[in-house]
């Protein structure tokens, strides 16, 4: 039993805490050997074809034909127009440094080293904000100097996998938005007037970068109201800088990287008006209620004042564009989902994740559920003392926790806070043992819901993997070989499996166009190929072939046979098609190039 009163802790003794810039000087520096460490040929081995879509979409925003407010990717035809949901916010710092370094170089090589460089300068206020949260959430002054530097050291071992999204060559999205975060996290616990502007900022920032973050943005916002709502002092000013910050950041991004006519658009996979319109209203809500409810009134009352209005702009919202009530990925048919985004891994569950046995994702999401647990007494206090600010993120990483169980891509946010929240527990059980208290259960609790963790995925045997032709489709077989038999054909539209999508998509030249990537937003696209390649259907084929001018398909080093892939196993396994004239090339590429007949094809 811990019967400890955080007001009657002894101090542990003081040493002096190593100023702010040296903790992030210290941080940079690990994160970049750690980045290097893991570099092959100066290449990220974390990179993937987010990365590679979006160096497409900053090259094609620089040149002549790009537009800052102009979505569209004229490289993708499923015949239908792609119109990117990324934000300009991520394209911005490219932009700047491209342009900056064309000053000195060529433009191709300004942009090489701006794909280079930026993720690395990102690296810079992450370093700092990581520095300014372990300072505010673990008093370093109570270890010697070089106790200091271990744990730091530690803290970013720890967070490898989160600072490998910074590796050179990382350019989507997800740096950004753990920069976002790291803003929100560093704003509760500064838990001041400023503070709530650095968690509005964060708040706004993440959900123009990418919307995968609004369940955790709710809780943050769910925990300010109710840490108002409980009294909790410096609230009202932490909730008031937080209001003025998500207004005001939410207004200047749309002008400045929508404008007005996307600003209108309906994009429920995006930041555009069903989003735009709470983030506006509820701080205004929120502010609202914050100056005309009464500070003598009842609790009741005031919770009223916020939920009232909080959930008729839900209900509003609802009403006005009933088409997002399906998700981000309402446009997916069933074809594209049982073939394409069911089988992505970062889509996948525990239980899905644990069959196929993905290497290092179960042991890490084990680790993080321990460490909830092994947190939570010392969170808990901390609350009793109105420090509820350690409720709040605690709420965040937990709810990152659950969500990852349910869905891996929110792995990185539940990984970004555990050693922060490993070295808070740390100290206050070093404080709470110099008052003779036991660690034991927290240990033993921590213990056990690793237990649970590892007992209840043994319940589960691991099922075989199966094997779909689509697989093979996903994957470029034609990696590294040589493409440039499209330099000399008339430009059209090309169809092909999605994983060629992306090398052609890089390599073609101008005129040339593809029919879908592996993206949501080509589900039109994807439907044609996986009926062009997949059906047994001829007159489904024709339709689905109709639109385009080309076929490309990489020839397998392997036989292939599958009664449900009929043009797909015949193409691979190097076999002619009627109604499609192979492109006849002197080089030695596996890259299979058709041009389509139509009035032969069967």
């Amino acid at each position: 039993m811990i019967s400890i009163s955080a007001n009657t802790m002894k101090p542990l003794q003081k040493n002096g805490q190593l100023p702010i810039f040296h903790v992030s000087l210290l941080i940079y520096t690990v994160a970049m050997i750690l980045i290097f460490l893991s570099m092959t040929e100066g290449v990220a081995q974390v990179s993937d074809v987010d990365d590679r879509m979006r160096e497409l979409q900053i090259r094609h925003l620089l040149s002549p034909k790009g537009q800052w407010f102009d979505f569209q990717l004229p490289f993708i035809a499923m015949p239908e127009p792609y119109f990117s949901p990324w934000s300009r916010l991520v394209d911005l710092p490219y932009v700047i440094v491209t342009a900056s370094a064309e000053m000195l170089f060529a433009p191709e090589v300004a942009l090489n080293i701006a794909l280079f460089i930026v993720p690395l300068l990102l690296l810079v206020p992450f370093s700092f904000l990581a520095a300014l949260l372990l300072t505010r959430m673990v008093p370093l002054e109570t270890f010697s100097t070089r106790m200091q530097i271990i744990l730091i050291v530690c803290m970013v071992c720890f967070l490898a996998s989160v600072v490998q999204e910074f590796s050179p060559g990382r350019i989507d999205h997800h740096n950004v938005q753990i920069l976002a975060m790291m803003m929100i996290a560093c704003g509760l616990m500064l838990w001041s007037f400023n503070g709530g502007v650095l968690i509005g900022s964060g708040a706004a920032i993440s959900l123009v970068t990418g919307l995968e973050v609004l369940p955790l943005v709710v809780v943050v916002w769910a925990g300010l109201i109710l840490s108002y709502l409980v009294g909790t002092k410096e609230s009202r000013r932490v909730l008031l800088g937080a209001c003025m910050a998500m207004f005001i950041a939410t207004i200047v991004c749309a002008f400045a990287f929508l404008g007005p006519a996307s600003i209108r658009s309906v994009q429920c996979d995006a930041f555009s008006a069903p989003y735009i319109l709470p983030m506006i209203l509820v701080p205004l809500s929120v502010c609202g209620s914050l100056y005309f409810t009464p500070r003598a009134a009842q609790q009741s009352i005031k919770a009223a004042a916020f939920i009232v209005p909080l959930l008729i702009i839900v209900a509003v919202t609802a009403c006005l564009f009933p088409q997002c009530l399906q998700g981000p990925y309402g446009m997916l048919g069933p074809l594209e989902h049982a073939l394409w985004f069911d089988r992505l891994l970062q889509e996948k569950n525990l239980l899905q994740l644990y069959s196929v046995d993905t290497s290092g994702v179960v042991p890490l999401l084990g680790a993080v559920t321990g460490l909830v647990f092994f947190a939570l007494i010392p969170v808990i206090r901390k609350g009793f003392q109105q420090n509820t600010k350690y409720l709040i993120l605690y709420a965040v990483m937990a709810c990152a926790l659950i969500l990852a169980l349910l869905m891996a891509r929110y792995l990185k946010f539940a990984l970004l806070f555990m050693p922060f929240f490993l070295f808070f527990s740390v100290h206050w059980w070093r404080q709470a043992r110099a008052d003779g208290a036991s660690i034991l259960p927290a240990v033993f609790s921590s213990a056990a819901s690793v237990l649970v963790f590892a007992g209840s995925l043994l319940m589960f045997s691991k099922g075989e993997f199966a094997f779909h032709p689509t697989d093979l489709m996903q994957y470029d077989q034609c990696q590294g070989q040589d493409m440039s038999v499209l330099a000399t054909l008339s430009p059209g539209r090309i169809i092909s499996p999605q994983g060629l999508a992306m090398p052609l998509a890089a390599t073609m030249p101008d005129g040339f166009s593809i029919a879908s990537a592996p993206f949501h937003r080509t589900a039109p696209g994807m439907r044609r190929v996986f009926t062009a390649f997949l059906s047994n259907d001829v007159e489904a084929r024709k339709q689905a072939l109709a639109p385009f001018d080309y076929v490309v398909v990489c020839r397998l080093g392997f036989e292939l046979s599958d009664k449900d892939a009929v043009l797909y196993t015949a193409l691979a396994t190097g076999q002619d098609w009627p109604g499609l004239e192979r492109i006849i090339t002197d080089n030695a590429s596996d890259l299979q190039v058709f041009r389509i007949d139509h009035s032969r094809l069967r």
